[in-house]
Formats: structure tokens, C-alpha cells, sequence
């Protein structure tokens, strides 16, 4: 588009009036409008005013405008109107791409019916393709990330997504709002949270959608043996006396010992004895720093696991293998550069592990400021999903990708916010998104009084989390049968073998750029 076009702007409107936001409204009708060249060729006129126009109003306006320029461009109004703008753009190339689906659905069903599994991929790389194509113009190395991100997005089968009762379809829901996101968000690895407030802030999904999306296909939480809980319901006392006797006093599993029978038992005894000397000592009344905490509070939880043959509970902000493998996915030897470094994964407080495969994480913090602080919202929602993504992945591969284990599948990851903690589950009910479950918040009171109101759920909810971990670990190992039909057909092709079951390939997570929240600048 000509200048000589623009500048009827500043015929047209009164100079108190000029401003980047205004030039914008007036120019939204045309067909094509791009970031970098409207800005330009504003901040240019404006520049021409400044050193040909005699009229003093107007010089001096458009000195104003220059002298703020930094602020105008980056103005919430200037970033609301591109959003808006690019929004209505993907809607009007998504109905396009429909209109001409319907329009051709006779040539298409006439092609699908000799076609193979491998063109749905194709047709939604196409769709992916048209609804991206407004983007393309505008990416730049601060915004690398939206090329990967319309990569994963277009790999998706259109067979394989998620469709709600309304016929939304979850997929391309989150791939339309991370595309007005300005900083990475969950979305862009394709995890659903349904308690994310920002999807019914920005109209993504409805509380009716939302909620269709925790309920479906939801997997039940473990229950604890009766006669175990009933054993853990017996300390209730509310002073240190009375729960030291029922801490000493003998019962039936400590005259025949069974480590194989009788653990969890010996285990709900460890952990309330320790408690009970924090108590004695009057610490938990105290602030403390957060290896404190972990060390003497939340040590319980790296005990639970002890009775499952091979985990171990890595701590001291260990490094996920999970997390390591993805971002090396592409590291290849040295040939025309150099060797690139190994990146090491991300870090957790906490690291469930059994050999090198892992099964859940924690992250912590030394006190708790609301659900909204911003330590506690950093890591439930953005940085230990991630890490608990890769982890499901990498089991995901651990099981052959085969669609129907994979909706078994399950992670889990403890929030820790000093005496306070929550458990994340990460599961994949359907299609490519994995989907965040969260459990109400727990807590270890300060008082003993309130042990048994308080202590004693938060000790079954521990247990329920390593019995979804074992559950887990049952269906990664093989079985005696998968590993007779292995032997049997070792003749064959591993592909031949595994392409009789059903595959689901789940999109790896977002790569985060290093340089920290320029990841989506426009």
C-alpha cells in the first residue's frame, strides 16, 4: 500500500487526535496489514511532518508523538489491537479453509477412500498452513518459537484431536490462543490446565467446556487398604503424651515382621514419630529455610517409596533425564560447527526415578503466600508441568507409543510451599493434549491439637501418589506375555510388529529460548 494512502490519515483527522493507535483503527479495513511496516511508515510520516510542515500544531504534535515513541508502540492499546487483529485473521482463514473443505468434500471422500492413515496428517498440515500463513511475515528471531510451535501444531491428525460436546476441538482452541500469547504459556506445549483462569479471561474455552475437560475419562484416585487406615486413623491424639504412647505401643506386625506386607504400616509409624519430635521441639512454629523444611517435614515422602524394588527419590535439585533427552533430540556430532554442549534438563527439588526412566517430580518453596504467589503460580503452572510433559513422553515411548496404554498413563508432581502441599497429576484422556489434575491443598499443622484433623490426610494423599507410581511402573514393565510374543515374532520386523497396534505420537514440549520472557515478541 502506497503512502499517498496513509497520509489521508492526517488530512482527514484533527492533530490533537494523531496518535499510533488511532492510525491503526483507521487503517484496520484494509486486506493486508503488517506490524513492522505500519509502525514504519507512521513513525516516517511523522517524521516528514516534523521537517516539511509549516504549521506549528501539527510539527509540534508530531514531535510528541516521536519523543514517546518507545512507549506509544508498546502501548497496551497497540498490543490489544494487533492481538484482536491477528485473532480475527486466523478466524476468517479458519472458516476459510472450511468453506472450501465442504465446497470439495466430494473429491475429498472419493480421495480418502483409497488413501491411508497418512493423509489425515497431510490435511491437517494444509488447514495448520492456511491458518498460520497471516504469521509467517511477521516472525523474527525473538519469535523463533512460533515456527516450532505451528510445527507440532500441524503434525496433529485431525483424527486424532480432542472434540468436546460443543464439537471445539482442544487443539485447535490452545494452538489459536498461544498465537496471541505474548509469553510462553502452557498452551504452547500443548498441556491443557483447566484451572488456568486465562482460557475464561480470554473466551478460549467456556466453565462448561472446562469442566468437560477435568471429568472425561478422569482416572480414579487409589484407596487405601481399610486396615491401613484404619491403623493411620488411630493417631489422632492432640498432645505430644498421648501420641508417643500410641507411637510405642506394640501391635501385631512388629512380632512377625513382613517387609513385603507389613511396610506401609511401619512406614505411617515412621513418619508420625518424626513429626512428633518437630513438635516436642517446638520447631514447626518457626520460619525455616527450604532445606530445612525438606529435610525434616517433607522427608516422609522419599520414604514412601522405599518398598518399590529400584526407585529411589533423587533430591538437591537433581536433573530430569527426561527433560535432558528432549532438548538434545536434534544434538548431532561435529561437522560443519562444532560439537554442541549437552543440556543438562530441567531441575526439580525432587525427582522420582526407577534406572533412568522417571515417574514424577516436586518442586518447593520455604513458605506459602497464597495460591497466587508468585513463586507457587510459576512452578505449578508453567515449569513443573513441563517437566512431568516430559516425563510422560518419555514413558510414552517406554510403552511404543501404543494409543491404548498411553491413555493409562499417567505423571504425578508434589507443590511443596512450606508446610503446604498439593499433588499434580499429568494425563493424556484423549488425542494429543495432556491434561493437568489437581488435588485441594494439604498441610502439616503447627500445632499438634490439629495432627489429626490435618496430618493424617495429608499422609494418605503421599501414599496415593506412590500407589499411582507403582500402578504406573506395572504398566511400563512387560508382562510374561508381551515378552512371549516378543520372543515369538524376534523374526520379524520390530515394525511389522508394532504397526498392528494403534499409535499415538504426543508433540514434545515447547523449547524455551534462552533469552527470558522475549519468547513470543511481536
Amino acid at each position: 500500500m502506497k503512502d499517498q494512502t496513509r497520509i489521508k490519515y492526517f488530512e482527514e483527522a484533527d492533530p490533537s487526535q494523531w496518535s499510533l493507535i488511532t492510525f491503526l483503527r483507521w487503517r484496520h479495513n484494509s486486506k493486508v496489514l503488517d506490524k513492522e511496516k505500519e509502525h514504519g511508515a507512521f513513525k516516517c510520516l511523522l517524521q516528514n511532518i516534523l521537517n516539511n510542515d509549516k504549521v506549528d500544531s501539527h510539527v509540534q504534535r508530531a514531535q510528541e508523538i516521536l519523543d514517546n515513541w518507545q512507549f506509544n508502540k508498546c502501548s497496551s492499546e497497540v498490543r490489544m489491537f494487533w492481538s484482536k487483529f491477528r485473532t480475527s485473521k486466523l478466524q476468517h482463514d479458519l472458516e476459510h479453509v472450511e468453506l472450501q473443505k465442504e465446497l470439495t468434500s466430494d473429491e475429498c471422500n472419493a480421495d480418502l477412500s483409497n488413501s491411508d492413515s497418512s493423509s489425515d496428517s497431510s490435511s491437517d498440515s494444509s488447514i495448520a498452513q492456511e491458518i498460520t500463513n497471516p504469521f509467517l511475515g511477521e516472525q523474527s528471531n525473538d519469535g523463533v518459537a512460533y515456527d516450532e510451535f505451528t510445527a507440532k501444531f500441524k503434525a496433529i491428525p485431525q483424527s486424532d484431536k480432542w472434540v468436546l460436546s460443543t464439537g471445539k476441538r482442544v487443539e485447535d482452541a490452545l494452538y489459536h490462543y498461544g498465537m496471541q500469547c505474548s509469553h510462553e504459556h502452557l498452551c504452547h506445549s500443548f498441556i491443557i490446565d483447566p484451572y488456568d483462569e486465562n482460557y475464561l479471561q480470554n473466551n478460549v474455552f467456556t466453565m462448561n467446556e472446562l469442566k468437560e475437560i477435568q471429568s472425561f475419562n478422569k482416572k480414579p484416585m487409589p484407596l487405601m487398604p481399610t486396615d491401613l487406615l484404619k491403623y493411620l486413623n488411630s493417631f489422632r491424639a492432640t498432645n505430644a503424651s498421648d501420641m508417643r504412647k500410641l507411637i510405642l505401643n506394640s501391635n501385631i506386625y512388629d512380632q512377625s515382621f513382613d517387609r513385603s506386607k507389613n511396610f506401609d504400616f511401619d512406614w505411617i509409624r515412621n513418619t508420625v514419630y518424626n513429626l512428633l519430635l518437630e513438635y516436642e521441639a517446638n520447631h514447626l512454629e518457626n520460619d525455616h529455610a527450604e532445606t530445612w523444611i525438606m529435610l525434616h517435614i517433607w522427608s516422609f515422602i522419599d520414604k514412601a517409596f522405599l518398598d518399590i524394588d529400584g526407585v529411589e527419590v533423587v533430591r538437591g535439585e537433581g536433573s530430569s533425564c527426561a527433560s535432558s533427552k528432549r532438548k538434545n533430540l536434534h544434538r548431532v556430532a561435529a561437522s560443519t560447527s562444532p560439537l554442541k554442549r549437552k543440556a543438562m534438563g530441567r531441575r526439580g527439588d525432587l525427582i522420582i526415578r526407577k534406572w533412568h526412566t522417571e515417574y514424577g517430580c516436586c518442586e518447593a518453596g520455604k513458605i506459602f503466600d497464597g495460591n497466587n504467589g508468585t513463586k507457587l503460580l510459576e512452578e505449578k503452572s508453567f515449569k513443573m508441568p513441563k517437566m512431568m510433559k516430559d516425563m510422560f513422553v518419555d514413558l510414552c515411548e517406554a510403552v511404543n507409543n501404543e494409543k491404548n496404554k498411553i491413555k493409562k498413563l499417567e505423571t504425578v508432581g508434589f507443590i511443596i510451599a512450606g508446610l503446604k502441599i498439593s499433588l499434580i497429576r499429568l494425563d493424556s484422556p484423549v488425542g494429543n493434549v495432556c491434561r493437568l489434575s489437581r488435588m485441594r491443598l494439604f498441610e502439616i499443622p503447627t500445632r499438634i491439637s490439629e495432627f489429626g484433623k490435618k496430618a493424617l490426610s495429608t499422609i494418605v494423599m503421599v501414599w496415593k501418589a506412590k500407589a499411582i507410581v507403582k500402578q504406573i511402573i506395572l504398566l511400563i514393565e512387560e508382562t510374561e506375555a508381551e515378552q512371549l510374543e516378543m520372543l515369538q515374532n524376534c523374526d520379524q520386523d520390530n515394525v511389522e510388529i508394532f504397526s498392528k497396534k494403534q499409535k499415538l505420537q504426543l508433540p514434545q514440549c515447547l523449547t524455551t529460548p534462552q533469552k527470558k520472557n522475549s519468547i513470543y515478541k511481536r
